[in-house]
């Protein structure tokens, strides 16, 4: 599978929070701005896939909200989708509970909102691999980089292919 190189993406960071070398992006999630990496795919570029990413949070607050992975027709950040009813597919982190921190699989689709969640530890690296097969939406999480010691699997079935 070939890595994306992403220093050829746009980079939106008002504030510098946002760290971009080849293969590895790092952040500082904040929830008083709008800060991301993005590149234009084109039209009909996804269909099925497989995408693998590395996750880890070091830190985060009551009700902490940060977008480690989406696809969308429309460039916004997470909770523009949200907020503005638009199409994609999304993986973050949310604390709604104190001391607690959640990853969620969100597919949002003409203002509704299926998910999955689970509970994450902090400090803990994940080897994740998102698969889209149809309308099938998955998400694996491994504790290890060959990713053979499955931990837990989110999943939903897509409204919109």
């Amino acid at each position: 599978m070939a890595l994306e190189d992403y220093r050829e993406y746009t980079e939106v960071d008002p504030n510098h929070h946002i760290s971009v070398s080849k293969n590895h992006i790092d952040f500082n999630c904040r929830n008083d701005e709008t800060a991301y990496v993005y590149k234009d795919k084109g039209v009909n570029h996804f269909g099925d896939f497989t995408h693998l990413l590395q996750i880890k949070a070091n830190s985060f607050g009551l009700y902490s909200f940060g977008c480690v992975w989406a696809l969308a027709n429309d460039l916004e950040n997470c909770w523009g989708f949200e907020s503005k009813a638009l199409t994609a597919l999304s993986l973050r982190f949310f604390s709604w509970t104190e001391g607690f921190l959640n990853i969620f699989l969100v597919e949002n689709h003409n203002g509704t909102k299926p998910h999955d969640y689970h509970l994450v530890s902090v400090g803990a690296t994940y080897y994740v691999k998102i698969q889209k097969v149809g309308t099938s939406l998955t998400a694996k999480f491994y504790s290890n980089a060959a990713r053979t010691n499955l931990l837990f699997t989110l999943s939903i079935t897509l409204q919109a292919n």
